[in-house]
C-alpha cells in the first residue's frame, strides 16, 4: 500500500490512462497493459490530480470551499482502494495541462487505434493480410500532422495505438515517428519481424510505453521458415537475444500450420525460457489475405481437434502467459444472451476501436482498410475527435438484426460463436456484408460431411 505525504505535491502518474465510459471508469496501466476498473468517486478524485500539481492537506481544502468536507487521511485511504503502482506521484508539472472544453470531456472516446503504418514489408508470409511485400511503395508522412495526431490521441485518453504493417520499422521516417511517439501518455504496440532492429531502435524501445509483439511460428527453421521465409528464423533468434540482453519485453504470436503443430509441447518452454517471451497469443490461421491462395497452410479438421485439445492443456499449465485464439476455440460455456431475430449484434469497430491506414483515412477497423464503402473520412485534414462523432458510424454502432445475417440466424452454434459480431470479416473474405464468414465453424462442418 503506498503512504502518501498529505504535505507534498502530486499529480497523475504518467504511467496511467484515466478513462471514463459509458458504463465504467477506469485507469489503464500503460507499462504492464492492465485495466483497473474504479469507482465514479474515485475517478473524480484522479481526474482533478490530472489537471493539477496538489498536496492532498490543499485538495482537502478545495473541496471545502465546496462545501466538500473529508480529511486528508480518509482521501489517502481512498486512493488506497485499489492495490495497484503508485498512481498520484511527485512532479514537476501536472500530468496535463490543459484542460478540454466539456463537451468533449463527455464523449467516449476509443480504448484503441490501430494504424497500418505501411503495407511494404522485407518479408513475403505466405499467409499476409495484408498481401506486404518488398515491392509496395512507402507513403511519405506529414510529421508535423503526425505530431498534432498523436497529440489528440493522447487528448482523447487512449490506452492503446497499435502499429501494424508491412512492417512497421520498414515505414519511411519511423525512427523519428517512433520517437515522437515515446512521449505520448499512451500504450505503443508494435507487431514488427525484427528483421531490422538496430542500436538505434533498442534505444528507443527501451522506453515502457513501447510494447513489441512478433511471430514466432516454431522452435526451428523447417517450422518458422515455412511461412516466414528462408533464413528468416536464424535472424530473429538473434533480434530477441538482443531485446533479452537490453531487457526489452516483447509478447509471441504462433501461427498454427501444419509443420508447426506437432511441436506445440515443445514451443512454450523454448519461447519462455530460451527466449524471454512474456507472452503467447496461439492464432489459428484464417484463409484471408494472401493464406486465401495457400491451401496447404490450413489444418484439416481432424488436426484442428487434436490441437484443440494440446492447446488447453498448455492454456492449464501455462495460465494468463498464453493466450488462444477465441474466434476458433468455441467456448465450452455458452454466451448466456437470449438471441432473437431482432437483436443487434455489435462488435468494437467505432465503439471501442478505429483503424487508420498509411494514407491516414479513417476505417472501422483493419479488416475494412482499402474499401471505399467502409471510409470514414481523413484524418489529415479533419481531427480525430471530429471524425469520432460522425454519423457515419452508425451501421456499426447501432448493430446489425441478427435476422439481416446469413445463415447465423439459425446456427446451433449462435450463442458460443463470436465470429457473428463481425461483418467485415465476411466482407474481406469475399462474401457480403451481410454474410457469415466462410470458414466459420458450422461451414467447415457441414464441409466435413
Amino acid at each position: 500500500m503506498k503512504i502518501y505525504n498529505i504535505h507534498t505535491n502530486l499529480t497523475l502518474s504518467r504511467e496511467y490512462v484515466l478513462r471514463k465510459n459509458e458504463q465504467n471508469c477506469s485507469l489503464f496501466h500503460i507499462p504492464s497493459s492492465v485495466r483497473y476498473k474504479i469507482t465514479n468517486e474515485l475517478y473524480v478524485l484522479l481526474d482533478f490530480f490530472k489537471y493539477n500539481l496538489i498536496s492532498i492537506n490543499e485538495f482537502t481544502e478545495v473541496l471545502k470551499k465546496q462545501n466538500i468536507l473529508i480529511d486528508a487521511g480518509t482521501l489517502c485511504d481512498k486512493l488506497n482502494i485499489i492495490d495497484v503502482p503508485s498512481v498520484l506521484v511527485n512532479d514537476i508539472k501536472p500530468y496535463r495541462v490543459n484542460k478540454p472544453a466539456d463537451d468533449f470531456r463527455e464523449t467516449v472516446f476509443p480504448e484503441r487505434i490501430d494504424w497500418l503504418i505501411t503495407e511494404k514489408c522485407n518479408l513475403i508470409c505466405k499467409h499476409c493480410l495484408q498481401g506486404s511485400s518488398c515491392t509496395k511503395v512507402n507513403k511519405d508522412f506529414n510529421i508535423q500532422r503526425l505530431n498534432e495526431l498523436f497529440y489528440e490521441m493522447e487528448k482523447m485518453d487512449i490506452e492503446t495505438l497499435k502499429i501494424t504493417g508491412g512492417e512497421p520499422l520498414l515505414a519511411k521516417n519511423a525512427k523519428e515517428i517512433f520517437k515522437l511517439l515515446s512521449n505520448r501518455l499512451f500504450d505503443k504496440t508494435i507487431l514488427t519481424n525484427l528483421m531490422l532492429l538496430d542500436d538505434e531502435w533498442l534505444e528507443i524501445f527501451k522506453n515502457k510505453t513501447f510494447h513489441l509483439s512478433t511471430s514466432i511460428d516454431g522452435c526451428s527453421k523447417l517450422s518458422h521458415d515455412y511461412i516466414r521465409g528462408r533464413g528468416s528464423f536464424e535472424i530473429l533468434i538473434e533480434k530477441l537475444k538482443k531485446l533479452k540482453q537490453n531487457d526489452i519485453p516483447f509478447a509471441s504470436t504462433v501461427t498454427l500450420h501444419p509443420l508447426n503443430v506437432d511441436e506445440l509441447n515443445k514451443i512454450p518452454e523454448f519461447v519462455f525460457n530460451n527466449l524471454g517471451s512474456k507472452k503467447i497469443l496461439f492464432n489459428y490461421l484464417r484463409p484471408i489475405g494472401r493464406a486465401r491462395k495457400n491451401d496447404k497452410l490450413h489444418l484439416s479438421q481432424e488436426k484442428l481437434k487434436k490441437v484443440k485439445c494440446t492447446l488447453r492443456e498448455i492454456k492449464e499449465e501455462y495460465k494468463e502467459k498464453v493466450i488462444i485464439d477465441d474466434e476458433a476455440d468455441l467456448s465450452d460455456s455458452a454466451d448466456k444472451h437470449s438471441y432473437t431475430p431482432k437483436t443487434k449484434l455489435k462488435c468494437a469497430a467505432g465503439r471501442t476501436l478505429m483503424s487508420l491506414d498509411e494514407n491516414l483515412n479513417v476505417f472501422p477497423c483493419n479488416y475494412g482498410i482499402g474499401n471505399k464503402l467502409f471510409l470514414i473520412d481523413s484524418a489529415q485534414t479533419h481531427s480525430l475527435s471530429n471524425i469520432w462523432l460522425s454519423e457515419k458510424w452508425s451501421l456499426f454502432r447501432d448493430g446489425v438484426p441478427l435476422y439481416k445475417i446469413k445463415d447465423c440466424k439459425t446456427c446451433d452454434f449462435i450463442s458460443k460463436c463470436t465470429l457473428k459480431q463481425c461483418r467485415l470479416k465476411p466482407f474481406a473474405d469475399g462474401v457480403g456484408f451481410y454474410s457469415h464468414v466462410d470458414y466459420c465453424y458450422r461451414a467447415n462442418l457441414i464441409n466435413a460431411l
